[in-house]
Parts: structure tokens; sequence; C-alpha cells
């Protein structure tokens, strides 16, 4: 591996991330266009203690390079892992990764099994039912004339479809919901990544748990499918079923919560797009939710290994060098996006790389995440049209999550 020079700032150093999030983009821009593929030290600070160092990583930064690695996992393995250290135990990463860290032939057999609940025909038939899930969030908070919104509003509602669909009863969603966040808490350092994987742990036993009754009771569910499903006439062991668990939970809510909460930042900093959204809701839906998604871009990066000697934009990548696929970079980037740092509900096209840059990685909810936001967005431009935050957010990011701990906010309260 030829290491290089570290160009400009290190995007393992938490100062980098600690800024706000218009400063490190700004960076992210000015790295993408001096040298859009730039050798980086490890993200020790995020890493585990597990007596083996986390190597550096090749840090790519342009749409197209990050679009053209996601379809290319002959050359960019997942199999490694996707987080953006390589120190882990391999049955940790596989528990923490879920089938997100799988090549092939075993990727494509679990993705079947959960992907046959979120196909966009499953999610149109939905509709209607996550509408109604929106009515009743916003209406939780409706009176109250003040609420966090990411923690009152955007995540329950997105953790409540996905545990719907999983088949977590709604007694139980509190504290999974609180144990989810503790095991992602590492991304924020918060939390050491040792104590997040004791929460991580707990959330699944509760999926084996869950899945254990499934299999004496089973339901029209995802749990189900899971644990009836064969590979090979063999079952999926407990561990594809607990991490399948994890995975489908966290992405299916820590990401589209977030993506909400950065939209509402978004149109707040941008009022007049705000306003003629709301003039013209349904004019825009489409195109506007297709916007949020890019503007947010939740998942940071995410990590692949190279199979073999390759280049990414001119630069040598050495057989098993770490890269990380920076989607937060290549949504802003120029040649993929006219006027990147401007809000405009009305872009077309525009082929952001959020759900991932296509490939056999690209999300599985993303039909589920696009109609849950434009469900949200919708109801609350009706109940709550002044809905507005009233400080800076407590935001959490670094080379993996791009989140939110609090968003204080203030709304004209309705009345029975």
């Amino acid at each position: 591996m030829a290491a290089g020079t570290i160009a400009g700032p290190s995007l393992s150093d938490p100062a980098f991330w600690e800024r706000s999030r218009r400063a490190w983009l700004d960076d992210l821009a000015r790295l993408r266009r001096e040298r859009p593929v730039a050798w980086q030290p490890p993200a020790a600070a995020w890493a585990p203690q597990t007596g083996v160092a986390p190597r550096g990583y090749w840090a790519a930064l342009r749409h197209e390079d990050v679009r053209r690695a996601s379809r290319d996992p002959a050359t960019f393995s997942s199999g490694h892992g996707v987080l953006p250290f390589d120190n882990l135990d391999p049955d940790v990463q596989y528990l923490f990764d879920g089938f997100l860290g799988l090549d092939a032939p075993r990727h494509p057999h679990l993705r079947r099994v959960v992907a046959r609940a979120f196909t966009p025909r499953v999610v149109r038939e939905l509709r209607a039912w996550i509408e109604l899930e929106a009515c009743a969030a916003v209406a939780q908070i409706a009176e109250r004339g003040e609420c966090d919104f990411y923690l009152d509003l955007a995540a329950p509602f997105a953790v409540a479809i996905v545990c719907d669909l999983m088949g977590v009863p709604a007694a139980d969603r509190p504290e999974l919901i609180e144990l989810m966040e503790l095991g992602l808490s590492f991304a924020a350092r918060v939390r050491s990544f040792e104590e997040s994987m004791t929460a991580v742990r707990a959330v699944l036993d509760y999926g084996l748990a869950l899945a254990a009754e499934r299999r004496v009771r089973p339901r029209e569910d995802v749990m189900t499918a899971l644990v009836q499903t064969e590979v090979e006439g063999v079952p999926l062991s407990d561990d594809d079923i607990a991490s399948a668990f994890w995975l489908v939970i966290t992405g299916g809510g820590e990401t589209t919560g977030t993506t909400a909460a950065h939209g509402l930042m978004a149109l707040s900093e941008f009022p007049d797009e705000r306003r003629r959204w709301q003039s013209d809701y349904e004019g825009l839906a489409e195109t506007a939710v297709e916007e949020l998604l890019r503007w947010g871009s939740p998942v940071v990066a995410q990590r692949r290994t190279a199979t073999r000697d390759t280049q990414i934009a001119g630069q040598p990548i050495g057989e098993g060098d770490n890269v990380l696929l920076f989607y937060a970079a290549a949504n802003r980037d120029e040649d993929a996006f006219a006027e990147p740092d401007r809000l405009d509900l009305a872009r077309h096209p525009n082929l952001h790389l959020t759900f991932g840059g296509g490939g056999p990685h690209f999300c599985l909810g993303n039909a589920l995440a696009r109609l849950e936001l434009r469900a949200l967005f919708r109801e609350l431009f009706r109940v709550l049209p002044d809905i507005a935050p009233t400080s800076e957010p407590v935001r959490v990011a670094g080379p993996f999550l791009d989140g939110y701990v609090s968003m204080p906010c203030s709304f004209t309260p309705t009345t029975r």
C-alpha cells in the first residue's frame, strides 16, 4: 500500500466533524476539487480497543468515483466490513454490519428475504397506513406549541414504521429505540464502541427472542419471513437473523428520521423554497423529497476493500487497501449538481447517492423512506405549517453518520 501524503484536513480527526455542518462540507468540497482521492490516517477515535490498530484509508469524494465503486463489488468488496475502521473481529463485524458487510453469494440470499417487505409494490400498498401513522405522530405533539423535532417526532415515527414491519410490539418500542440510539452512539463518540456494542447485543438478543416467538406463532411480518427462510435447504443462522434485525431496525429508522430532521433544517435555511413547496405540495413532493435526501446524506461514508490493484481517478489503489466512499461529498459535487449548496426542491434530474451508488448494496428501504418523508412533511405543513427550529440543534457527525441528538422547535399549537 502506498500511503502517500495526507491532503488537507484529516477526515479521521474528531475536530474536523465537531465544527458546523457548513464548515466540514466546505472542506470536503475543497478536498474533492484539489485531490478527489485522498489518503487519510486511521479513524482511531471511533474504533474499538481490540489490540489491533485500524488502518488508514483512501477517501473517495467525487460523485462519479463513488458511483462507479459502488457498482463494482468485484473490485471494491463490502465483505471486510463497511464501518470506517477495520480492526473488529469478523464475527462482531458481521453482527454490526448485517448483510451490508457481505458479498455474493451470501449477500443476495439474505437481501432477497428482507427485500420482500420493501418492494415498491408492497410499499405502495402501505401508503394509506403510513399516512395514518404520520397523522398520529404529528397529532401527539400538535397541542404543545413546542417539541424536540428529532426525539419527539421524526425518529419515533420512522422507527414505529419499521418496527411494525418487523413485528415488534408497540409496548417494546421505547426501550428498543433507546438501545438502538445507544448502539449507534459510537458514531458520535458519545459512547465508546465497546459500550455501544453492549446495547447492540441487547437489541440482537431481543431480535432472537422475537424470532423464537415467531417460530411458534408465525405472523405476516419480516421476522416470520426470516425464520421460515432456508438457503440451499439450511435455515438462516441466529447470527443471520440477529444481524438482519439490527440492520433493518437501524437502517429503516435512524436514517429516515435523521433525513427528516435535516430536511426541516434545510427548509428553515431556505424559506423561499419552503413557501414554494407549501403552496404546491403535491406538485413538488416528488422532486422535493429527492432534494431533501440529497441535502441530508445521513450516511456520510461507507468502507470498501480493494480486492486487487486498481485505481480511482488515476490514483493507484493497492489490493487490500481500504476505501471510504463519501456520499456526503459526492452529493455536493459541482460536476453532478448545479449549485449543489442551494436547496432546489424542483431539482431534476437529481442523481443523488444517498441510498448508495447503485449496485448490490443499494438501500432496500429507499421506496419506504421516500413515502415516509412525503407523508410526514405533508402532515406537518397541514397541521403545523410554521414549525421551525428555535435554537441550533445538537448535532453529531463523523466519517460514518451525520445525525442529531436534539432539535428544539416551536409552532402555533392546535386546539381540540
